[in-house]
């Protein structure tokens, strides 16, 4: 039998808002600060995160073509927008884009957030809803599903009105707005092809999962997705909060349990509020979770493929979360995720480890996603 360790570790450190590029609104006296998601795509899929916040980072799935980041240099929500009034202008922040399935099907976009939304200081906003539509549903951590008065329907505007006006909106039509219709808990667009008609939304109840399923009605539909939030946060002076994931792989038949340890330690000022999810999405594709997890303090949540903890992390008293998983086949890897959330993370779309099995007696342990030195990340023979 082979056995071999992977650590892994995720420096969450105290950064200002400045540093980590956000576009923020903050006051001296309240502390308030506001940020757009940051995406990434990878070939019909990929991660969101309001970085700097406690907002829960997710991952997504879509079968949209096309399907990109933009980086809201042309496109933007300014602060005359109802969105930009509440969370600052949009200017040079990240935001999706998306069309329909091939062959001009509705293509379906699902959002899984690590853990449940807050249920208030955030919002979604569908922009570019003129000659399409959007119909759009929500989940909460129980699998609930959100009725179209909790989606939380803000209202409708044009982000091509008011100053700096976006260089994107070239068709001269500053009017064209969607409707919503909660009866089918659908965004419309007018029908015809214009520029700057949104809608956004501010949901009442924890949002787990978010679909959003696009149609054509005329042309060709494209559609723009941004999500922002906002937070109330003390200055924080202590150490960063280091997490630490532990994977013991062994080279055993199918069959045999992994075990998986997650290892939290405060080295400063105690966490009260200490969030951490393992998403186990990709390992279980190839293995059964074994529905033992435990931890030495804290709670324990799983659903969706993800398991959760939260507790308070505290100076030399280490919080360890411990599972196993089970093999179901010869499966060449095993990719585990953990999430950190909280404003002391800087590690902004999670942190992999992948175990792969090279033979009965070699293994290879490569750790990606995060690096040791600025991009360069490790890797270990075992």
């Amino acid at each position: 039998m082979l056995r071999s360790s992977v650590y892994l570790g995720l420096a969450l450190a105290v950064s200002s808002a400045g540093l980590l590029g956000l576009d923020t609104v903050a006051g001296a006296s309240d502390h308030t600060h506001t940020a757009y998601a940051e995406w990434t795509v990878d070939d019909g899929s990929g991660t969101v995160e309001v970085p700097g916040s406690d907002f829960p980072a997710g991952t997504y799935t879509s079968d949209s073509t096309p399907l990109r980041v933009a980086g809201g240099k042309s496109t933007f929500l300014n602060t005359t927008t109802p969105v930009g009034a509440v969370f600052g202008s949009s200017r040079d922040q990240d935001y999706l884009v998306f069309g329909t399935a091939s062959h001009n099907r509705p293509s379906t976009t699902t959002i899984t957030f690590g853990s449940g939304t807050p249920t208030k200081d955030w919002g979604f906003v569908l922009g570019d809803i003129d000659a399409d539509r959007a119909r759009i549903t929500a989940k909460e951590p129980d699998g609930t599903a959100l009725t179209a008065d909790e989606l939380g329907w803000q209202g409708a505007f044009n982000y091509c009105l008011g100053s700096p006006k976006p260089s994107a909106c070239t068709k001269g039509t500053t009017s064209d707005k969607p409707t919503w219709d909660p009866a089918t808990s659908t965004l419309i667009g007018s029908g015809t092809d214009t520029d700057g008609a949104s809608g956004w939304f501010s949901p009442t109840k924890p949002v787990k999962e978010l679909t959003i399923v696009f149609s054509v009605q005329t042309g060709i539909p494209i559609g723009q997705l941004w999500i922002a939030a906002k937070w109330q946060r003390l200055p924080v002076t202590s150490e960063p909060l280091p997490i630490k994931e532990v994977v013991e792989e062994r080279e055993d038949p199918p069959g045999i349990p992994d075990n998986i340890s997650v290892v939290i330690t405060d080295p400063g000022t105690p966490d009260p509020h200490a969030h951490v999810c393992d998403d186990l999405q990709r390992v279980l594709n190839g293995a059964t979770y074994d529905d033992d997890a435990r931890a030495t303090d804290g709670s324990l949540t799983f659903h969706d493929r993800s398991l959760c903890w939260e507790g308070s992390a505290t100076q030399r008293k280490p919080d360890t979360i411990d599972l196993s998983v089970t093999p179901s086949g010869r499966v060449p890897k095993l990719v585990n995720a953990v999430y950190g959330f909280g404003p002391r993370e800087t590690c902004k779309h999670g942190c992999f480890v992948t175990i792969t099995v090279l033979g009965r007696n070699l293994c290879r342990a490569a750790v990606s996603g995060v690096a040791l030195a600025p991009g360069r990340p490790a890797s270990r023979a075992c």
